[in-house]
């Protein structure tokens, strides 16, 4: 049998949300959401609310029980990343959770360099924890790597692109590849390893395993040269349309800034070693693409995919 009683600790935020609608519409799950007292989380009808304390095990735990799967979305806001997670976990073991996916979704830290950069120390510490209770017998684990999120790191500006301004920042020259995935590629992939029947060999597969997963392996220069054809094309069409809420009027091409990252990571600040991790010469974003993606249930994207990917960045 496969997964079908699921609990997923906090359901909003910028990959908890597509999390719980995949799950949620895929129609395979019970489906129960932790949330803190005050939350503005609305759920629908099927899908059962718990308001829990997010440092009290015992709360947790008996909001959890009868779950077999815990999915970990929770964000920085719920306090301590590693101090959270833990608490989770612990919790899980004791309402008898059988598998629990850590809230990683990030960079590759089973490897050099991933493993030993200091920005991923946290999501380090909660994989070492939950892999220590899964070798006790307490609990078995599947994490998901994805890489930089293409969607969303686009749209935040942290990977580099300032899509209102219509300007890039190119690390290194922009010519690098790195591993991208969508959102919702994120999200249909735990809809996936939470379906895989228990008789299937992929079950065994999935179980205690990190998972890197993508869309596309390119490169910024790659991406821009996408954009801007797609940018034109439009103000072709309707030289209006290429507007952004008529805040900035936005140029048919981008404006490419060369940055070095090493000079950049001298900085020493939250964004730099972001920088130094997802793109500098000793990144973990850029393994290629010969990794668990089909493990993971993820498609193969093509180059139209992607422009279509990009078109919903731009004009979305």
């Amino acid at each position: 049998m496969p997964f079908t009683k699921i609990v997923q600790a906090g359901a909003g935020g910028n990959i908890g949300r597509p999390i719980f609608e995949a799950l949620n519409s895929s129609g395979k799950f019970e489906l129960t959401v932790l949330c803190r007292p005050g939350s503005s989380f609305t759920p629908p009808e099927n899908v059962i609310r718990k308001d829990v304390d997010f440092t009290n095990v015992q709360s947790l735990s008996d909001a959890m029980k009868g779950g077999e799967a815990l999915v970990i979305t929770v964000g920085r806001t719920a306090g301590d990343v590693f101090t959270v997670q833990k608490t989770l976990i612990d919790a899980a073991i004791e309402a008898g959770i059988k598998r629990v996916i850590p809230s990683h979704y990030g960079t590759d830290t089973e490897r050099a360099p991933g493993k030993d950069q200091k920005i991923s120390q946290a999501v380090i510490n909660v994989m070492n924890y939950v892999k220590e209770k899964a070798n006790e017998g307490k609990i078995t684990w599947t994490s998901v790597m994805p890489g930089t999120w293409l969607d969303f790191g686009m749209k935040a500006g942290y990977a580099g692109f300032s899509i209102p301004n219509r300007s890039a920042i190119l690390f290194d020259g922009g010519n690098s590849r790195y591993n991208y995935t969508l959102c919702s590629t994120i999200a249909d992939s735990i809809v996936f390893i939470l379906s895989v029947d228990s008789a299937d060999e992929r079950f065994g597969q999935l179980e205690n395993k990190a998972l890197r997963i993508h869309d596309w392996f390119v490169s910024q220069n790659e991406l821009l040269d996408i954009m801007d054809e797609e940018l034109a094309k439009r103000e072709e069409s309707d030289p209006t349309a290429t507007n952004t809420e008529g805040e900035v009027a936005a140029a048919a091409k981008f404006n490419r800034q060369v940055v070095s990252v090493a000079e950049l990571a001298e900085q020493k600040n939250h964004l730099a070693m972001l920088y130094e991790a997802l793109f500098g010469m000793d990144n973990s974003c850029s393994w290629g693409t010969d990794d668990e993606s089909d493990l993971a249930g993820v498609r193969p994207k093509t180059n139209e995919d992607m422009r279509e990917a990009l078109r919903g960045v731009l004009f979305g």
